[in-house]
C-alpha cells in the first residue's frame, strides 16, 4: 500500500475512534443542564463541526456510482470479465454531460443498483467487504481532489469526453472498442500524469490485455466523474465516518424502490 493510502486509512481509523467516543458521551452531554455552562463545548462541537453535515440523498447515489466503477475494475482485473449491462451504465454516466438528477446520470436507480449494494456491503459488513474495492474507491477520490485544482486538465478531459460522445454516435455504443480506447487515452494523458497512481491488482493474463487495460482506465475515469458529482452534491470523505447510518438508510431506501 502506498504512503498516500496509508495516510487515508490512518485518518479513517483515528476519526472512527473519535466518532465512537462521541457516540458514547453524547447522551450524557444531552443530560447536562449546568447553569454556569449553558452550552457545553462538546455540544457546540456536535452541532457545528462542518463534517457533521448531513449527507444528501443525491450524494449517496453518486458515491454508489464511484463504488460501482471500483467493483467493476476488481471484477475485470481478477476474472477477466464483468457484468456487461452495469459496465455500459458506468461508462454511459461518464458521457452524460446533462442530466435532470443524479439518478438520471446513471439512467435511473436501476443503473446504480450494483453500486448501492457494494456501498451497503462496505458500510454494514466489515468482515465480508472487499478492501480492494475500497482501495480503488479511495484512489479515485484522491485523484478527483487533485484534478479539481487543475483547470487545464479539466478542460482537456471535457474536450476529450465530447470527442468520445461523438464516437459513440458514430459507432452506436458507449462501450465500443474505439470509444473505450479514447477514454483510456484521456485518462492516461490527464489523470495518469499525477504522481499518485492507482495500482490495479489481478490476474496478469487479464491485465496485460490492451482491451482490458482500456476498460479499466475508462472505468477509473468514470469513477472520477462520479466522485466529482459526489463532492458537488455535498459529499466528503468524513461522511464515511460520521454519517454511515444516514448513508445506509438512504441506500436501503433506494434499493427498496427497485424491488
Amino acid at each position: 500500500m502506498d504512503n498516500t493510502l496509508k495516510k487515508y486509512f490512518l485518518v479513517e481509523m483515528t476519526l472512527s475512534l473519535l466518532y465512537q467516543t462521541i457516540n458514547i458521551i453524547s447522551p450524557y452531554v444531552k443530560m447536562l443542564h449546568l447553569s454556569f455552562l449553558p452550552n457545553p463545548p462538546i455540544s457546540i462541537m456536535l452541532n457545528f463541526l462542518p463534517f457533521f453535515k448531513n449527507a444528501s440523498e443525491e450524494s449517496t447515489l453518486a458515491l454508489a456510482g464511484v463504488m460501482q466503477a471500483a467493483d467493476l475494475v476488481r471484477q475485470l482485473a481478477r476474472n477477466g470479465k464483468m457484468d456487461t449491462p452495469v459496465f455500459q451504465t458506468s461508462i454511459g454516466s461518464l458521457l452524460k454531460l446533462e442530466a435532470d438528477s443524479t439518478a438520471d446520470v446513471y439512467g435511473g436507480l436501476a443503473g446504480v443498483e450494483t453500486g448501492l449494494n457494494t456501498l451497503l456491503l462496505y458500510l454494514n459488513n466489515t468482515q465480508q467487504r472487499d478492501m480492494e474495492v475500497m482501495r480503488y474507491t479511495l484512489g479515485v477520490i484522491i485523484l478527483e481532489k487533485r484534478l479539481s485544482r487543475r483547470e487545464d486538465l479539466l478542460d482537456a478531459i471535457g474536450i476529450g469526453v465530447e470527442q468520445a460522445i461523438y464516437q459513440t454516435e458514430v459507432f452506436g455504443s458507449p462501450t465500443h472498442a474505439n470509444v473505450l480506447a479514447k477514454l483510456a487515452e484521456i485518462y492516461s494523458q490527464t489523470l495518469g500524469t499525477f504522481n499518485y497512481r492507482i495500482h490495479v491488482h489481478g490476474n496478469p493474463n487479464y491485465l496485460q490485455s490492451t482491451d482490458n487495460a482500456n476498460k479499466i482506465r475508462a472505468l477509473l475515469l468514470a469513477g472520477v466523474r462520479s466522485a466529482m458529482l459526489w463532492r458537488q452534491k455535498g459529499g466528503g470523505r468524513l461522511q464515511f465516518l460520521f454519517h454511515r447510518r444516514t448513508i445506509v438508510s438512504q441506500a436501503e431506501a433506494y434499493l427498496h424502490q427497485l424491488k
